[in-house]
């Protein structure tokens, strides 16, 4: 069912589809080991007085013992009301949160207001969300294999981390900022600012959004019902190899002297 406001997931699952967004908005989600990871840490580095009162570390028990499992059913009856995380995730998070404090600017940037609720209209639609700390920048802790400048760059694409940073913008009129940790070792930390001309494009496609949701009558509905045309990426590996067809002109097809050497080179 279509409510009357929007939120940054709720709209980005709309981008997708208008079936994203109605299964988005029924609450039937599973939450997965990764996000009770990020859950986590971001508790840690907010509101570590909160942890305990939100989370349980499961216990390490044999499940095919008797006591394993008598030891296992009282740990969750005493922590309905939490979320349990596995010891090996409870250990990662602190790891990333050593991490995090470790970068100074990073550390600096998290001394906002955290979990702040924000509210307001865009394009007469009202929305809400929270910002993770609010300071004098919108900073928001995203969790990564791959916080280089390459690599977040490529993440902030995927999932449309712009999309947020404009929304909250909108909310705030301040600007945005992302502290970047790596989830595996060795856990490096990074601080990004989306550039302005990025920030002005991912403003229109956020007025581009809002507009096609008022317009959407709650109806269910997937990609299209047209016959699409699948064609292969510019980097796929067929466009190296010719065998006649040719390649395309961005792209060097190896000879038979190119593949001779490289299977020589795994002996």
């Amino acid at each position: 069912m279509k409510r009357n406001y929007l939120s940054y997931s709720a709209l980005k699952a709309f981008a997708k589809s208008p079936n994203h967004y109605l299964q988005y908005v029924s609450g039937e989600r599973t939450e997965s080991d990764a996000m009770k990871l990020g859950s986590l840490l971001h508790c840690m580095l907010l509101e570590p007085t909160e942890v305990d009162g939100k989370f349980a570390q499961a216990p390490d028990v044999n499940l095919r013992t008797k006591a394993g499992k008598e030891e296992a059913a009282a740990f969750a009856e005493a922590n309905a009301e939490k979320t349990v995380v596995k010891p090996d995730q409870w250990k990662l998070a602190d790891t990333m949160r050593v991490a995090v404090q470790g970068h100074p600017l990073a550390l600096e940037l998290l001394k906002g207001q955290p979990e702040h609720k924000l509210e307001g209209d865009i394009e007469g639609v009202p929305f809400v969300g929270y910002a993770d700390c609010l300071g004098e920048f919108v900073v928001d802790v995203k969790t990564t294999r791959d916080a280089s400048p390459q690599g977040f760059k490529r993440e902030a694409s995927n999932f449309d981390y712009h999309l947020q940073a404009a929304i909250y913008k909108r909310l705030t009129g301040l600007d945005f900022k992302w502290v970047a940790v790596e989830n595996v070792a060795p856990f490096n930390v990074a601080v990004y600012t989306p550039d302005e001309q990025s920030m002005q494009a991912a403003d229109a496609y956020l007025c581009n959004l809002v507009a096609a949701w008022r317009v959407w009558d709650g109806t269910p509905a997937g990609y299209t019902y047209d016959d699409l045309t699948l064609e292969l990426p510019p980097w796929h590996p067929a466009w190296n190899v010719t065998r006649g067809y040719g390649a395309t002109p961005n792209h060097k097809a190896p000879g038979l002297e190119d593949t001779v050497e490289f299977l020589n080179s795994l002996k």
